[in-house]
C-alpha cells in the first residue's frame, strides 16, 4: 500500500536526487523486528522472527490484520518455518535449518513494484585445524531495494530525460541537429551530479544527518558548476537551488550543441526551456510532446523514483527496528556487535540500511579434547588464550606450516616437533616456540 501522490514533471525531470531525500513524515507506523539465531555445533540453526507494530503515536492498530493488509509486511516464505503465528499487529515464526544455505529470507514488503522480499543473507563456515574449531558467521542485511537496483533506475530516469531533451531540440532546431554531444552531457556529468547527490542523501538520512545534508549537496553542485543559494533551512534547500539548476542546464546543453561554425547561445533555447519560477508546465508540456502526455511515463518515473530511494528510505515507509541476536558454540572471541554472553546483539534502524548493507561478525572457537590428549598437552585454555591459538592457526599461518607441524606432533604423540630447528622453518621458529609453550602443560602460561 503507497498513499504517497505521485511526482510532478518537476521532480522527476530536473528533482530526481530531491525526490530521493524527501524528509521522513511523522505520520509512519513503528516496527520493531526481533531476529534470534543459535548456531549449533555441527553448523545446523535455530533461528526466530518476531515482528510487533504499532501506529505512529504508539497505539495499537485496531485495523484487521494490519500488518499484512495496511502496512504490507509478510513472512516472505511462510511454508519454510516449522511454526508460525500471525495476529493483528504480530508476526511469530521459528525454525530449524540443517544449514545456513537452508535459512529462508524474512520478510517481503509491500512497494510501488509490488512485493519485494529482503536481503538478509547469511554465511557460517566451520573449520578445524586439529586442536581448534571455529566458526565464523556472517549476516547481511540490505535494503530490498540493492545498489544495483538504484543504478539501473537512475540509468532508466537518466534515459527518459534525454529522450525528451533530443526530441525538443529537435523540435526547436530540425532533425539535422546532432543532439548526441547534449545526450553525453547528461549521461556523465548529468548522471554523475545525480548520483553524488543521491549518495548524499543516503549517507545523511535520520534525524542525526539533517544539518549536513544541504551543506554536502551545496559542495556536490559546486564541484559541478552550478551555483547555489543559501538558505537558512536545510529543508528549503532545492525549492532555492531549482531556478538557478535550470539556467545553468540551459546554458550547459546550449553549449554542447554549439560547434565552432555554428554556436548556440542559451537564449537560443528559451522559446521551449521551462520557466525557472515555474518549471512544472514546461516540463508537462516536453512529456507531452514526446510521449503524448505526462501521465504515460509517470508510472514509469514513480517506480523509479521508489527502487532509487529504497523501500527504508521512502519517506512513507514504517519505523524499522530492528534487534539482532546470534548466539554461537564455542567461546566468542571477536564479534562486530554487542558481546552478550554467548553470543552478540546488533541495532539495525532505516537509515543504517539505505547506503549499504549492514554486516554482523561474529567468530567463536572451541578446543579439540582427543587431538590434545594424544600431544599430552593442556586442555583448558581461558578467552586470551584461545585468542592466541586461533590467531596463530589462522592468521599467522597463511602456508599452513604450523598446521603441518602439528599433524606431525599429533602422529608422535607430543610437542617436540615444534621446537625441532630441523623441522621447523627459521621464519616460523618463534611461532612455533610461542604455540608450543601455549599447549605445553609444564610451561606456565603469561599472566
Amino acid at each position: 500500500m503507497n498513499n504517497r501522490p505521485r511526482p510532478a514533471a518537476k521532480q522527476a525531470l530536473l528533482g530526481i536526487a530531491v525526490a530521493l531525500m524527501l524528509l521522513a513524515c511523522s505520520c509512519r507506523p513503528e516496527l520493531l523486528v526481533r531476529l534470534t539465531t543459535r548456531v549449533f555445533h555441527d553448523g545446523s540453526l535455530e533461528r526466530k522472527i518476531d515482528v510487533r507494530g504499532w501506529n505512529a503515536d504508539g497505539s495499537a492498530p485496531e485495523e484487521e490484520d494490519w500488518l499484512s493488509s495496511i502496512v504490507g509486511l509478510r513472512l516472505a516464505e511462510p511454508n519454510a518455518w516449522s511454526r508460525v503465528e500471525r495476529g493483528r499487529d504480530r508476526i511469530r515464526a521459528e525454525g530449524f535449518f540443517s544449514s545456513a544455505e537452508e535459512l529462508p529470507p524474512t520478510l517481503s514488503y509491500s512497494t510501488d513494484v509490488g512485493r519485494r522480499v529482503d536481503r538478509v543473507r547469511t554465511e557460517l563456515k566451520i573449520e578445524e585445524k586439529l586442536i581448534l574449531k571455529r566458526w565464523s558467521y556472517r549476516e547481511f542485511h540490505g535494503d530490498p531495494f540493492s545498489r544495483a537496483d538504484s543504478d539501473a533506475a537512475l540509468d532508466a530516469l537518466v534515459g527518459l530525460l534525454v529522450e525528451a531533451l533530443e526530441s525538443e531540440l529537435h523540435n526547436q532546431f530540425g532533425e539535422g541537429l546532432n543532439t548526441a554531444p547534449a545526450a553525453e552531457l547528461l549521461r556523465t556529468e548529468g548522471r554523475a551530479a545525480a548520483q553524488a547527490l543521491v549518495n548524499v542523501g543516503r549517507r545523511t538520512r535520520g534525524v542525526a544527518g539533517a544539518d549536513q545534508r544541504a551543506g554536502l549537496w551545496a559542495q556536490v553542485m559546486a564541484q559541478h558548476g552550478v551555483p547555489t543559494v543559501p538558505v537558512e533551512d536545510p529543508a528549503d534547500f532545492w525549492e532555492a537551488q531549482i531556478p538557478s539548476l535550470i539556467e545553468w542546464s540551459r546554458a550547459r546543453v546550449a553549449e554542447a550543441i554549439s560547434t565552432p561554425d555554428d554556436p548556440v547561445s542559451p537564449d537560443a533555447l528559451l522559446a521551449f526551456w521551462p520557466d525557472p519560477e515555474d518549471p512544472g508546465p514546461g516540463l508537462e508540456q516536453w512529456a507531452a510532446r514526446t510521449w503524448g502526455s505526462s501521465d504515460a511515463v509517470e508510472q514509469g518515473i514513480e517506480d523509479n523514483l521508489e527502487t532509487i530511494a529504497g523501500y527504508y528510505g521512502r519517506g512513507s515507509a514504517p519505523r524499522f527496528r530492528f534487534e539482532v541476536s546470534v548466539e554461537m558454540p564455542g567461546t566468542v572471541l571477536a564479534t562486530s556487535g554487542t558481546p552478550d554472553g554467548a553470543g552478540a546483539w546488533w541495532l539495525i534502524r532505516n537509515e543504517d540500511m539505505s547506503f549499504s548493507d549492514v554486516v554482523l561478525r561474529i567468530d567463536s572457537v572451541e578446543s579439540l579434547g582427543e587431538p590434545l590428549v594424544t600431544l599430552g598437552a593442556r586442555r583448558e585454555f581461558d578467552v586470551s588464550q584461545l585468542t592466541r591459538l586461533a590467531d596463530l592457526l589462522w592468521k599467522r599461518d597463511p602456508e599452513g606450516v604450523l598446521a603441518d607441524l602439528l599433524a606431525e606432533c599429533v602422529r608422535r604423540g607430543g610437542l617436540d616437533p615444534l621446537r625441532d630447528e630441523e623441522l621447523v622453518p627459521d621464519d616460523y621458529e618463534h611461532l612455533a616456540r610461542e604455540l608450543a609453550d601455549l599447549l605445553d602443560p609444564e610451561i606456565e602460561p603469561a599472566p
